[in-house]
């Protein structure tokens, strides 16, 4: 029973265009970072707001772009310190200090 994978159910239509909006607004956020964090900032929220909205889960590719404490975008070296120690990738927020901690596939 342990082996056996949690069943989940298909994404209706809605909920497909909210993740196609979600890699948008991504871009978005990613491309003014720099010059307006306050801009990529109010994109997370809509980030999250479409996944609480439509009971979508955040991609992990997205997820791993912004804190869950402040909502700001990371620019690595700018607002993040990220480091890799024994398979688990430190990512620290200079805005709010808070650790985030994920873990990463051994090569």
């Amino acid at each position: 029973m342990a082996s056996e994978k949690r069943q989940t159910r298909p994404l209706t239509g809605i909920q497909k265009i909210a993740i196609e909006r979600m890699w948008r607004l991504n871009e978005l956020a990613e491309t003014t970072a720099r010059e307006h964090p306050s801009r990529a900032r109010r994109y997370v929220q809509l980030i999250r707001g479409l996944s609480t909205r439509f009971r979508v889960p955040i991609p992990f590719a997205i997820r791993n772009r912004f804190c869950k404490t402040c909502e700001n975008y990371w620019v690595d070296g700018v607002n993040v310190t990220r480091r890799v120690t024994n398979h688990t990738m430190n990512m620290n927020c200079k805005i709010c200090k808070t650790l985030t901690r994920r873990r990463v596939k051994p090569q």
